[in-house]
């Protein structure tokens, strides 16, 4: 998308501006920054505003130009991103051109402190070796309702990039909670802060779930071994009774 950059220099400074880039990491809504290295094949490099705006000057008069944009996270954090774009004459009144998207991370993503999710890896079947990475599949966080013991949607979905990883987090539960896991007789000991909660995978139209894992409040869960498509249940587990 495009929006209106806002430079509040004068219009014969405005006019050397080529074109804006800004890379959101959709996680904390915050520009990437420094966390990108952008590109753009016969341009010269672009300089990083404090703000984490990327931007081109234009070094001759502000003719109509096509612009293709290339981005790769420097850690590998989020899929590489690429875009052409088309910039138009520039004249005395016209807004500088913002390129605006929305980044996905990858299964090296880093969530914040704090954030609730998942992360692990996908793969066609877990028994065969070696393992078939699944890309592209959509996969939830899933939790268990503190009010009505009901499914949960963590309102986040995060994509598997091309190893199969992920990284899966709880966005926002408005007003719900998720249940705690509470002692049973088949499962006496209960880590502190343990919580109901497993991930669904939609995959070419098909979704399914994971068993219930042992998540806990406020943490990320890195699960020990690989997610196998072919063991993924078609149906969600079953839910334990509210306390």
């Amino acid at each position: 998308m495009t929006a209106p950059f806002p430079l509040a220099h004068a219009d014969r400074v405005k006019r050397r501006v080529l074109l804006a880039l800004e890379l959101v990491d959709p996680v904390t809504g915050q520009l990437a920054g420094g966390q990108m290295t952008v590109t753009a094949p016969g341009f010269r490099p672009p300089t990083i505003t404090k703000l984490g705006q990327f931007v081109w000057v234009d070094p001759e008069p502000p003719a109509a130009r096509t612009v293709t944009i290339e981005a790769v996270a420097t850690r590998g954090q989020f899929a590489p991103y690429s875009a052409t774009v088309a910039v138009p004459m520039r004249a005395p009144q016209v807004p500088v051109l913002v390129q605006r998207a929305t980044l996905t991370p990858t299964g090296l993503y880093e969530p914040p402190a704090g954030r609730l999710g998942v992360a692990g890896m996908l793969v066609e079947d877990a028994a065969v070796d070696p393992p078939v990475p699944v890309a592209d599949a959509n996969v939830k966080v899933m939790l268990q309702s503190a009010s009505d013991a009901g499914p949960l949607d963590g309102a986040y979905t995060g994509v598997t990039d091309v190893r199969g990883g992920f990284v899966a987090m709880v966005r926002s539960l408005g007003d719900d909670a998720p249940m705690p896991r509470v002692p049973t007789t088949a499962d006496p000991r209960v880590a502190d802060g343990a919580i109901i909660g497993w991930i669904s995978v939609e995959r070419a139209g098909a979704t399914r779930f994971s068993a219930l894992l042992p998540m806990r409040r406020n943490q990320l869960f890195r699960a020990p071994t690989p997610f196998g498509w072919a063991a993924l249940s078609a149906t969600e587990p079953t839910l334990p009774p509210a306390p």
